[in-house]
């Protein structure tokens, strides 16, 4: 499975914001504890690696593909391939804001599962901590936080 850097665009076309996900396996890896390094849109999987990890899981509603993408981790390395090659519209009606806590949760929960399934070491249980801090923290604060972060450029999915 490879994904490939990516523009955020605004409703014009213009672009917002450029994310350039880390080429090197194992911090793509590691970076997924925190974001989707590689967004589902911007994604090609080889038709094997799907059969092999039985596809998607709907239990997921909402994390179906970082699920997905920590099954597939199992067995695979992932890749980058470090080009723009999409534009990627996000707008106030995404599931991503609409639906934020409840993805937040079932993101935790495939996390959990790799964690048990050996994806990654059981001390990486720390990095779950990050994900009960947003998921309980209000609103106006996440917002907040996220704004900060982005202008500090403290992203874990950026080089």
């Amino acid at each position: 499975m490879v994904g490939f850097w990516y523009c955020l665009i605004n409703e014009n076309g213009e672009i917002i914001k450029k994310y350039r996900p880390t080429i090197e396996s194992f911090k793509i890896k590691k970076a997924f504890l925190y974001s989707a390094s590689i967004i589902h849109l911007g994604s090609m999987i080889r038709k094997e690696a799907l059969k092999m990890v039985n596809f998607y899981d709907e239990y997921f509603k909402f994390a179906q593909d970082r699920d997905l993408w920590f099954r597939i981790l199992k067995y695979y390395k992932l890749g980058i391939v470090p080009e723009f090659l999409l534009k990627f519209r996000y707008s106030s009606q995404s599931i991503s804001l609409q639906r934020e806590i409840e993805q937040k949760i079932f993101c935790l929960k495939a996390i959990k599962k790799a964690l048990r399934e050996g994806v990654y070491p059981k001390w990486y249980y720390l990095f779950i901590l990050r994900h009960l801090n947003f998921i309980y923290l209000p609103k106006p604060l996440r917002i907040f936080k996220n704004k900060l972060f982005n202008q500090l450029g403290l992203r874990y999915d950026q080089k």
